[in-house]
């Protein structure tokens, strides 16, 4: 009966086990983000733009009837190619440049259209190559531009521009008016065209790019006051001839991202020509006038670029050649033909050493202020140093999405590093931008834009260290403590993000006095008592005085969205050594510091010394004096007057003196007494032949010999 029992009651166990088992929700475990990255110094801020070529394939390209081609030889082909080979170079990170095609005509096909595609720097890029395939020579009709903008604003709609808050551009090249089946009037045409532009280009802040070229009507030139009533001047521009085109697209490349204006150098010969200190790169494209015309190229240094230097890279193509020079030097340099006749174009491109924003992020927490801070380095992040012989004045600007303009002034930290002199409060949430300019003399600039997105998100508010400190006391580690805020106040993690807290939050320093960079990327983990903070160590010695700079970094996926979250702070801190850290430091120079003191006055006192002599006559007892310290007294003196005592009474020591006067030394003999035993100093009294005098009740003679 009792077996029967237990055994119910096992059965009746493990059917509750298996009931809460199954009846009980599956827990749901936080996403946990695992780092595979450093945090860089810098922002690597890609090129988020889309730029749409609108390319006018109307007849009079091709000529028809009795009209003459605008482009016979397809120039415009050709060109096209070139300029978007120069755009992909310029699309070196993520998030890449994005190019669209549209050719227009009287009507706009899809077969017509290529959608924006990402674009990188790389030269066996498929994509590119795929854009450079699309262009064709056709012939469609009439000139209908309104229809070609109102395709371009569906491309931008279909490729999330506005979504991505990339920055939308159209590029036109044409040689007309516009014109379509209805025939209207210039003013008709344009006033729809007008219209378009403000009511949906404008308003998505679209940059319009337009080159235009004469028919053999000079249809192109009547055109201009209209562009000009809604089109900034500077983006309109016109060419003579097909010729011309190449140079036109190379302004706008330099337009859109700041490059130094150029023109070409035409060389039938040689020709000496200077190149600009503060080069990352300089790109050299190479047309000959005609087949077999070999052009070589001499640096300042006198050497000749060649593929056999790692800095050169050079490319081929059907009609011209690339050559892209690393780390040019300044100064003059050279072109000179060394094979075949003729004349030959080469278009420069100057690729400027950039301004690499450290702070604030790319997307920045609406909340907190931030400070403008950036880098100025070269490729491999070695400082760009300022020769004397070409200095360059920082300044900058903040634009707010309202338009204010916040004027920035910068000061030099440690190595490449510069820091505005205010701290700027975003007043709103919106696309501002930061601009930074390098002013050299005689109109030279350097100029680089940053697209600041601040948006309502959890950031980080950082306890410790404290920005702008200066921390005394080289250390084995730095403690960081930050807090998880949303709209001013600590958040749980756990109700904001999917992500696992203990990989929500991570730092590393990114700079270390002299430039190094620690390579140690440090979780923050959550504290348990008190909500939103964030604590953890970098176990990096900081033994060196100088500024650090430490960045913190938020990443995770929102509860509620889905999205992806980030955040980056930059903190700046110096370091200083405390009066111990003095002492560790250069505990070596103390060290011989006191041991040529103690030499010194070892010396010093071994020099002036000297050996006593004579003796004294103490109650009719003669006592002579040897060595060089003769003691008085009691047992323990060397020369006993009595047994009543121990102590020493008296001493007598001898010194060699310098007559400034004479220059003579003299011996000279001191006798140091005390009057009783009690007495803790010594009288002194110098010998002298036949000295005598009483102490301790007794009769001391000195006789010299």
């Amino acid at each position: 009966m009792q077996k029967r029992i237990i055994t119910i009651f096992f059965v009746f166990f493990l059917f509750s086990i298996n009931i809460f088992i199954c009846c009980r929700q599956p827990e749901k475990k936080p996403f946990r983000f695992s780092r595979q990255e450093e945090i860089n110094l810098y922002e690597r801020e890609g090129t988020p733009i889309d730029i749409i070529l609108l390319l006018d394939q109307s007849a009079s390209m091709s000529g028809y009837g009795n009209t003459p081609p605008t482009d016979p030889n397809n120039l415009r082909i050709e060109a096209s190619k070139y300029f978007i080979i120069n755009l992909a170079r310029r699309s070196e990170y993520e998030p890449f440049l994005k190019i669209g095609i549209i050719n227009f005509g009287t009507t706009i096909r899809n077969e017509f259209i290529h959608d924006l595609t990402p674009v990188t720097s790389s030269p066996d890029d498929q994509r590119v190559i795929n854009l450079l395939n699309f262009l064709k020579p056709l012939s469609l009709g009439y000139t209908s531009f309104i229809r070609a903008l109102e395709s371009a604003y569906q491309l931008f709609i279909k490729g999330r521009t506005l979504q991505e808050k990339r920055r939308p551009i159209i590029v036109i090249f044409t040689d007309g008016e516009p014109d379509d089946e209805r025939h209207l009037t210039l003013d008709e045409y344009f006033k729809e065209i007008e219209k378009f532009y403000n009511n949906s280009l404008k308003k998505i802040n679209c940059a319009i790019f337009i080159i235009g070229i004469d028919a053999s009507q000079g249809t192109w030139s009547k055109t201009l006051p209209y562009w000009k009533d809604f089109l900034e001047e500077g983006n309109i521009l016109k060419i003579e001839s097909m010729e011309e085109l190449h140079q036109k697209y190379n302004e706008i490349v330099q337009k859109i991202f700041y490059l130094p204006v150029t023109t070409p150098d035409v060389v039938s010969d040689s020709l000496d020509f200077e190149v600009q200190p503060y080069l990352e790169k300089i790109q050299f494209d190479i047309y000959p006038e005609t087949k077999g015309i070999e052009v070589e190229i001499t640096d300042s240094g006198g050497r000749k670029l060649s593929e056999a230097d790692p800095n050169v890279y050079i490319k081929e193509y059907p009609t011209y050649k690339t050559i892209i020079v690393s780390s040019p030097s300044p100064g003059i340099w050279k072109y000179k033909i060394v094979k075949g006749k003729g004349k030959v174009k080469i278009y420069k491109i100057l690729i400027p050493n950039r301004m690499k924003l450290v702070s604030p992020s790319l997307r920045h927490a609406f909340g907190r202020p931030f400070e403008v801070i950036f880098a100025f380095l070269k490729e491999d992040d070695t400082e760009v140093e300022l020769l004397p012989e070409y200095p360059l004045i920082f300044t900058g600007r903040i634009v707010s999405p309202d338009g204010k303009i916040f004027r920035l002034e910068f000061r030099k930290e440690e190595k490449g590093i510069y820091r505005s002199e205010k701290i700027f409060n975003p007043e709103s949430e919106g696309l501002y931008k930061i601009v930074i300019i390098g002013t050299g003399r005689e109109g030279f600039e350097i100029k680089s834009e940053f697209s600041i997105d601040v948006i309502m998100v959890p950031y980080i508010k950082v306890n410790y260290p404290i920005n702008n400190a200066t921390i005394k006391g080289y250390r084995n580690n730095l403690n960081v403590e930050v807090m998880l805020m949303y709209e001013g106040k600590p958040i749980n993690p756990y109700k904001f993000f999917e992500t696992d807290p203990n990989s929500l939050i991570w730092t590393q320093l990114v700079y270390l006095p002299g430039g190094r960079k620690s390579r140690m990327v440090v979780p923050l983990e959550p504290s348990e008592e008190e909500i939103g903070k964030f604590q953890g160590i970098i176990t990096e010695p900081l033994k060196e005085k100088g500024q650090y700079i430490l960045k913190i970094e938020l990443f995770g996926k929102l509860v509620y969205t889905g999205e992806a979250c980030r955040d980056v702070v930059t903190i700046r801190f110096n370091l200083t050594p405390s009066f111990v850290n003095y002492i560790l430091s250069y505990w070596y120079i103390y060290f011989l510091a006191i041991a040529i003191g103690i030499a010194s006055i070892a010396t010093n006192f071994y020099l002036r010394r000297a050996k006593l002599e004579g003796y004294f006559i103490i109650n009719d007892e003669i006592y002579y004096l040897r060595g060089y310290k003769a003691t008085i007294g009691g047992k323990k003196a060397r020369i006993k007057i009595t047994n009543e005592f121990d102590d020493v009474i008296a001493y007598v020591k001898g010194y060699w003196i310098k007559n400034i006067d004479t220059g003579v030394r003299t011996k000279e003999l001191n006798l140091y007494y005390k009057s009783s035993l009690e007495d803790k100093n010594y009288d002194t009294i110098t010998l002298y032949d036949g000295w005598s005098g009483n102490i301790f009740g007794r009769i001391f003679k000195y006789k010299k010999n």
